[in-house]
Parts: C-alpha cells; structure tokens; sequence
C-alpha cells in the first residue's frame, strides 16, 4: 500500500532527469498525508523515507522543538526562516494564492542551499495551523520561483513534494486554525491560503498497525476509543481500577521520581515543581529587566526568561530555547542540574552563575565528564566521597546565560538569564511526539474544556495501561475530556482522509 501510494521507486531516483515523463515534462510533486494514531510507527516510517530519498533532496521539519529533535529533524520555523522577510517586496500573495517574490542576498543565500531540494517532510501536521502552512507555501515559492507547473495547484510550495505526516485527534495548532477548518470571517490574507494549498492534499496512506502499544492490546483498544471519543462506562471504570492515584506525590514507591507530570496548564506545572522544590536546598537566580523605563515596566520577558530562576544540584530541567537541535538541545529538552558555577567573589540571589551544569536525557553531541556521587540509597550528593557513596561518570553541557532585547510599550528592554526552567512537570503540549516511561496525568479541574485531543494526547504517551497514573475523575467528567466540542470536525476529517486512503 505505502509502495503503491508514495511510489517509492520515482522517491528513490537519484537523478532529477530520470524523473521526467516521456514527454519530457516532470511528474506532478507528491501531496500525501502519511496518517495514523499515537504509536503506529510514523517517526519509524519518516526515517527509512529520509534514507530512501536520500538527505541532500530531502528536508524533515516539525512545529515544535521536541518533534523536530524526535525525528533527527529541523522546526519549521528554523529551517524556513518563517520570520524572516528577505526584502519589502519579498512575499506577495496574489489573489489566486501564488506568490511572488523579490530578491536580496539572505534569500540568494537561502535558494543555494535549498537547490538540491525536492521533497519536504512535515511531521505532527495537527498541530501546523493554516497561517503556518500558508507562510510554508510562500516561503516555498520563493525559494524556487522559476518552478513551472501545469496547474495551479501542482505550483504549490514552489512545485516541490510535501509529505504531511501526523493524526488529526492529537493536538491542535496553537492560535491558529486547524488545516481543515473552513474559516469565512478570515480577517487575514494567510488563513483562506493555508486551508486552500492543504486541500491539495489527495493521497492518504494510512497507517493502522499499532507498534508503542503492541504488547497491551487492552490499552491499546481503550486508546483508539478515547482517540475517536467514544468514550464508556467500561472504559472510565478500567482506567480508573487499574491507573487512579490521590496525587502526583502519592504515587508507588517503585515509580516515584521515574514518573513524568503531565498537566493542561503552566499553572499546574509550576505548582507542581514548588512541591518538589521542597525535597531540594534550591538557589534563586534573579535578573531583573534592564533598558529604559525598566523599573516601571512589567517584571514578565517576552522571551521566555524568567526574572526568577529556581535551581538546584540533582533539579530536573528543560531548556526553554533551541539551541541545537541536531544535538537535542531543543525548546523541551530535559534534563538533571550536576553543577552551577559562579566566579570568585559571587554568590546568589543577586550574582549571575557563569554556567550551568546539566545532563541532558537525550543529548547525543559533545559533552564533558563529570563524577556523580551516589549513595547508598540511591540519591546523588556533590559532597566527597565516603564509604557509603559511589562515584560515576555522566556527560554533561554547560548552558550559559542568553541576553534577550524587546520593546514593550514604547521601552527598550533586555534581560540576560538562563534558558531553563524546572521540569519535574511539563504541559501536555510538550509531550506530543514522545514515547514516556511512565507518565502521571491530572485529568482536569472543571474548569474550562480542553483542547480537542488533549487528553487522548497524554494518555497515549506511554507503552501499556501499567505505565500510566491518572488522578481520581467521576464518568460525567471522564467523558467531557475526550469529547470535548472540537472532537467532531476531528471525525469528520478523518472519515475524509480515510475516504481520499481508499481511492
């Protein structure tokens, strides 16, 4: 089905020329939405197609840090330089949806290295909204503005293959619409765009084999209910008797501090990570705002760096910005502190460390040594060593501070601090794309509804029923959480994505 859909052989030539038809002409560009819930091997699948068409044709990118890092892979955004306007003229939209670009040295730059270019691989496709995609498309069609098609929709993205790869029922664009939406009141040029360029996508392969959950068919059957939000009785009663904890710091012994928190909000997790500051002798890092007007200003960055950092030897962390996402350094990279350095003579809370120490879970560049000591009980101590205490290398990187700049209300600002904060929880956004050991999920307060998806999100991470720790939640709610209103535009667009599969 994948051979017969993708037509692997024309992905696995290596010369443009051997792609042209009789007639002389190139073969229409690829529009396939690789589709398929949590855990059917979709990142599995992106790597034997990077490998097939080889790296120097091929782009693989993803919204977010995390999921382009999942997929050895570029964020769009990075890769794109979607915030980037090369010139004044560099991007117009024409009202039939074309583009048509202007010049400078940045974009000659950019066509250079994009030239070998044929084929662009998008990964978590739920969460890419119509504004993104559009801004893929024009920046697409500068990048390669000689491109000739027969039709119009064949000029999309600059003529070029686009592999859309992801489950409608995951999560959902943030401050933005989902690709299949129809927006009439559209009050920007962007939105009807995107939703135009995305129904160019004709060819579905779908992908029904579960592959995280193959060895717990009874979770895996609960998953693909709560995904289409057909939600039971049984259901709820088996989550509930087999994964229900009071709280987070009730979990068993046996899984107590390998548990990832999982919450809705930045609120949750940040109440979270103060309880489990308290098991720490923690530090504070403070980096008021600088700049004109700063003492009058709002103490909150626009850039994500907090005016109070908490840390601690043995913390748990996320870094907050990409700063190599080839190596794994990516915005949600977690992480164990193992030193905090200041220069002589400095001190907290008002001195800035020169670095920080961390041990990154998933970090595969250049790293230094450093020895850990381990007690007998199993937690770590950066004392000297004892007859109670063993020493182990771990690799760690040094973070060092990053200075931001911003206006806000008429005043220059800047802050300088480290791009971290306390990870013992994370939001269910940053889980998307993952596969978790064991996750704890507090499944809502009554207050707002979630996001379409939310919950099916988080639930999914993990590998079987017994991996998964979920706070007490009566039937009544349990279904609302994963049926929330925007569960049946998802429906429905799966039915049209099946529907296009079975052509």
């Amino acid at each position: 089905m994948i051979d017969n859909q993708l037509k692997l052989e024309r992905l696995a030539e290596s010369d443009t020329t051997n792609n042209s038809t009789e007639s002389g002409k190139m073969p229409p560009p690829l529009r396939v939405i690789l589709y398929g819930s949590a855990g059917t091997g979709k990142s599995f699948l992106i790597a034997a197609l990077r490998k097939l068409i080889g790296e120097d044709k091929c782009k693989v990118m993803a919204p977010t840090g995390v999921a382009a890092f999942n997929i050895a892979g570029e964020t769009l955004h990075s890769a794109l330089k979607l915030n980037v306007k090369f010139s004044t003229t560099a991007c117009t939209t024409n009202a039939d949806g074309s583009t048509t670009s202007g010049s400078s040295k940045a974009l000659s730059d950019m066509q250079s290295v994009w030239s070998n270019v044929r084929y662009i691989i998008i990964d978590e496709f739920s969460m890419v909204g119509q504004r993104t995609l559009a801004k893929v498309h024009n920046r697409l069609c500068e990048l390669f503005p000689e491109e000739k098609r027969d039709t119009l929709e064949e000029g999309y993205f600059g003529g070029r293959s686009i592999i859309l790869v992801g489950d409608v029922f995951q999560l959902p664009p943030v401050q933005d619409k989902q690709l299949y939406v129809f927006n009439k009141n559209a009050k920007d040029n962007l939105t009807p765009i995107g939703y135009q360029v995305y129904q160019s996508f004709k060819t579905v392969v779908y992908l029904n084999k579960q592959v995280r959950q193959a060895n717990d068919t009874e979770f895996a059957s609960i998953l693909e209910s709560l995904r289409e939000g057909k939600v039971t009785e049984a259901i709820w009663k088996t989550v509930m008797d087999k994964c229900q904890v009071a709280a987070a710091d009730m979990l068993p012994l046996d899984v107590d501090g390998k548990c990832t928190l999982l919450y809705h909000t930045n609120e949750d997790v940040s109440n979270a990570i103060v309880r489990s500051c308290e098991k720490l002798s923690m530090i504070t890092i403070r980096q008021p705002l600088t700049g004109n007007n700063a003492d009058s200003s709002k103490q909150k960055s626009e850039t994500g760096l907090a005016r109070r950092l908490f840390l601690a030897i043995g913390a748990r962390v996320m870094l907050t910005r990409n700063l190599s996402v080839q190596n794994g350094l990516v915005n949600g990279s977690v992480g164990t502190v193992r030193g905090i350095c200041y220069a002589n003579g400095k001190k907290p809370p008002n001195d800035l460390p020169d670095c920080v120490w961390v041990e990154f879970e998933r970090y595969n560049g250049p790293a230094m040594q450093a020895m850990r000591l381990t007690r007998g009980d199993g937690s770590s101590s950066s004392s000297s060593s004892s007859s109670s205490e063993c020493a182990s290398s771990v690799s760690v990187v040094p973070i060092l501070p990053v200075s931001s700049q911003w206006l806000q209300r008429g005043a220059s600002l800047s802050r300088q601090q480290f791009p971290l904060r306390l990870a013992w929880a994370i939001t269910i956004h940053k889980s998307q794309g993952l596969t978790i050991d064991k996750a704890f999920v507090q499944l809502g307060k009554g207050r707002k509804s979630p996001p379409a998806g939310l919950y099916y999100t988080a639930v999914s991470r993990v590998r079987a029923l017994s991996d998964l720790f979920v706070t007490c939640c009566d039937f009544v709610r349990f279904q609302r959480l994963f049926s929330t209103g925007g569960i049946l535009a998802q429906v429905n667009e799966q039915k049209r994505l099946l529907a296009l599969c079975e052509k």
